[in-house]
């Protein structure tokens, strides 16, 4: 698998905090009704928690290396958000959202652990030495 350039980086980062900010605008905004299409009605509030959440984590995991070590702590961060919406008027405390959101996670970490990108190291094949020419870590 071959290194991310660092403009795909960039553009999985940009990628991660416009995700985060739909996400966080959806879930604070007060009095939102989301379209609920026929095949997921009664639970496509569900589905957009996993689905969210879900982008959230991959994006953050092939974002940044550190995310792949830090992204038990979204789990926590995935239950209390809809505890935060309990402060804004017109909103409300939904356990399955809570439950939902956790799962989205959990999807994410066994999809990038399926795909190999949850252990595989994403820096570069190479490494430039002072002289400026490359050598291969192998």
């Amino acid at each position: 698998m071959h290194a991310p350039t660092s403009k795909n980086i960039i553009m999985v980062r940009l990628g991660f905090f416009g995700t985060a900010v739909l996400v966080a605008g959806l879930a604070l905004f007060p009095n939102l009704s989301l379209p609920e299409p026929m095949i997921l009605r009664g639970f496509a509030d569900k589905v957009y928690h996993v689905i969210g959440c879900a982008i959230l984590v991959v994006l953050a995991v092939e974002g940044w290396s550190l995310a792949r070590r830090l992204v038990i702590l979204a789990l926590p961060l995935a239950f209390s958000l809809e505890w935060i919406q309990a402060l804004i008027p017109g909103r409300g405390i939904h356990i399955a959202d809570s439950v939902a959101n956790v799962v989205g996670v959990s999807f994410a970490i066994i999809f990038l652990m399926s795909l190999g990108r949850w252990t595989k190291s994403r820096r570069p094949n190479h490494i430039v030495c002072k002289g400026g020419s490359l050598h291969s870590r192998d």
